[in-house]
């Protein structure tokens, strides 16, 4: 399984919401799955940039700590 960063994210669902990018477009790019596009612009529409943290790397962080 792939882990992203959250910039990262943010990066690619402002590619496709501002910049008009089209989901095969980034898909060819990025070799990043339409349904993780798909996904991403979801949780950031639903939940904006919190939606799109990585919670298993944040409870991992924190217990580093």
């Amino acid at each position: 399984m792939n882990s992203y960063t959250t910039d990262f994210k943010l990066k690619i669902v402002k590619m496709i919401l501002e910049d008009h990018i089209s989901k095969h477009e980034i898909e060819r790019q990025y070799n990043l799955p339409r349904k993780t596009q798909r996904d991403w612009v979801r949780k950031y529409e639903q939940e904006g940039i919190p939606g799109l943290i990585n919670l298993s790397l944040t409870v991992v962080s924190l217990k580093t700590r």
